[in-house]
C-alpha cells in the first residue's frame, strides 16, 4: 500500500511544477528571450532569499600573514550585515601579479572554513580544496558560513562537538523573522566579493563550493556577475531527486522554491559564464544519474548561448566529496583578465 504522506508530497510537487513560473523550456523553445527570462527569475529569487540591508563600510580587519609552504595564510573579519562579523582566511600563493585569479571558496557541513584551508588534522570529504586552489597558484578567500565553526549558537559551541551545526535553529528563527539562512549566507559570500575587490582590484574572480557551500556558490554566481567562472561540487542536480527525495538539512530551502523553478532552471541562469560540475557515482544525497539529467538541460542552454565549451561535468567514481581532477585548472583557464 502506498504511503499517503509520500503520495501527498508527490502530488504537491507535481501541482507546483505545473504552475512553475520559470522553466528553461520557455526560452529553449523560443517563447521568450534568455535575457528576459533570466532577469525575471533572478529578481524573484533575490526577493525570496530576503537579503539584509548591508552597511557601506566592510570594517575589514586583517591579521599579519603567516608563512606556509604554499605562500601565506592570514585571518580576516568583515562586516557582512549589521551585527554579523564574518571571519575568513586569506591564502596567497608565492607569486602574484595583476592576472592572478582570486577564488571564493565555500565550505559545506563540517568544521567550517578551517577545514578547507588545511587547519584540521584530518582531511574530510572537502579535501582541503581551498588550500589546494592556492597551491595551484590562485589567491583564495574562505569565509565562515553562518551556522558553522565560530558562527554557531552557544548551545552548539558549548556542546563539545565541533561538527554540530546551528543550521536548524538559525534557519527557523530567520524564517520566523521573514529572512532565510540561505539569504544570510549568500550575502556573506557577496560581501566577501566586496573584500576581494577592495584587496585585489582588477583581478578576475571565481568561486568554488562543495555541498552546502556549492548551494551558496550557485546562488551567488547566479546573482553576482562579478564572478568569471565557478566549480560546483556535490550539488548540481534536480530538487526532486535530491533535497526533496530524502532527508536534507533545512539550510537548503527557501519559500515556494518549486513554484518558482527547478534546480536546472536556476543553473541555467549562470550561462554563458564557465561552470564545472563535480558529481560522484556513489553520492547518496545528490545522485549522479539525476545530475546527468540536469546537465542535459543546462548544456542546451549553453549551446543556445553559443557557449557549450564553457560547461563541463566531471562525473567521477566516488562519493559526496571534492574530486579536484579538473577543478583547479578549470578556474585558472577561465578566470582571466578580459
Amino acid at each position: 500500500m502506498e504511503n499517503q504522506m509520500k503520495a501527498l508530497l508527490d502530488t504537491l510537487y507535481h501541482a507546483k511544477t505545473k504552475q512553475r513560473r520559470w522553466n528553461a523550456s520557455d526560452f529553449l523553445t523560443g517563447n521568450t528571450s534568455f535575457e528576459v527570462w533570466r532577469s525575471s527569475l533572478l529578481t524573484t529569487l533575490k526577493e525570496a532569499l530576503a537579503f539584509p540591508s548591508c552597511p557601506h563600510d566592510l570594517k575589514l580587519t586583517l591579521s599579519q600573514a603567516q608563512m606556509q609552504p604554499f605562500g601565506t595564510l592570514a585571518r580576516m573579519t568583515y562586516l557582512s550585515e549589521e551585527g554579523l562579523y564574518t571571519p575568513a582566511y586569506l591564502l596567497t600563493p608565492h607569486h602574484v601579479d595583476e592576472s592572478t585569479p582570486v577564488i571564493l571558496c565555500l565550505h559545506g557541513h563540517g568544521l567550517g572554513c578551517k577545514d578547507i584551508v588545511g587547519l584540521c588534522p584530518q582531511e574530510s570529504y572537502q579535501k582541503r580544496f581551498a588550500r589546494k586552489a592556492c597551491e595551484a597558484g590562485m589567491i583564495v578567500v574562505a569565509p565562515e558560513m553562518a551556522g558553522f565553526g565560530e558562527l554557531r549558537l552557544p548551545e552548539e559551541l558549548e556542546s563539545g562537538d565541533a561538527h554540530q551545526s546551528s543550521c536548524h535553529r538559525l534557519a527557523m528563527n530567520l524564517l520566523a523573522c521573514g529572512r532565510s539562512l540561505l539569504g544570510m549566507r549568500v550575502n556573506q559570500a557577496m560581501r566577501a566579493l566586496d573584500v576581494m575587490q577592495q584587496l585585489y582590484a582588477g583581478h578576475p574572480m571565481g568561486i568554488m563550493g562543495i555541498s552546502g557551500g556549492a548551494t551558496v556558490s550557485v546562488l551567488t554566481m547566479a546573482l553576482d556577475q562579478r564572478l568569471c567562472a565557478g566549480v560546483i561540487s556535490g550539488y548540481a542536480n534536480t530538487f526532486a531527486d535530491s533535497i526533496l527525495a530524502m532527508r536534507h538539512c533545512v539550510d537548503n530551502y527557501w519559500p515556494d522554491m518549486i513554484g518558482q523553478m527547478e534546480m536546472p532552471d536556476l543553473l541555467c541562469t549562470i550561462a554563458p559564464r564557465p561552470m564545472l560540475w563535480e558529481t560522484g557515482s556513489q553520492d547518496p544525497i545528490y545522485p549522479q544519474l539525476a545530475a546527468r539529467k540536469a546537465a542535459d538541460i543546462v548544456f542546451h542552454c549553453y549551446e543556445q548561448e553559443h557557449a557549450e565549451t564553457h560547461f563541463e561535468v566531471d562525473a567521477f567514481k566516488g562519493g559526496h566529496e571534492i574530486h579536484g581532477e579538473r577543478a583547479f585548472s578549470f578556474l585558472k583557464e577561465y578566470c582571466t583578465v578580459s
